[in-house]
C-alpha cells in the first residue's frame, strides 16, 4: 500500500532496478553495510551523517560471513560499531 504514495523520479527511469525506503526516528543508527542496489537518500527532517568508504576497506569491515533475508541476500552487514569500534576484536578496522 505504501508504494502507491511514491513514484520513481524521471531521472531514474530505465536505470533503477530496485528501490528501498528506509524510515527512522531521531537517533536511528544504521550499521556499516554495503548497498549493491542504487540508492537515493532523501532526508525529510533533521540531519543524517553519511560515511562513504571505498571498496578497498571491505576486508577490514566485512570479514564476517553473515546471511540475512531481503537485502541481506545481496548486501554485506558489518558487526563493527563505527562510532566506537572494538579494535581488539577488529584490529584491521584501525588501518
Amino acid at each position: 500500500e505504501l508504494q502507491t504514495h511514491f513514484t520513481v523520479p524521471p531521472q531514474c527511469m530505465g536505470r533503477l532496478a530496485a528501490a528501498n525506503a528506509w524510515l527512522g526516528t531521531f537517533g536511528t543508527v544504521t550499521h556499516l553495510h554495503t548497498d549493491e542496489a542504487d540508492n537515493v537518500l532523501c532526508q525529510v527532517g533533521g540531519h543524517k551523517l553519511v560515511r562513504l568508504w571505498p571498496p578497498e576497506v571491505g576486508d577490514a569491515c566485512f570479514h564476517v560471513d553473515e546471511t540475512r533475508g531481503g537485502n541481506g541476500a545481496y548486501n554485506k552487514f558489518s558487526p563493527i560499531d563505527a562510532e566506537a569500534p572494538d579494535l581488539e576484536k577488529f584490529p584491521k578496522f584501525a588501518e
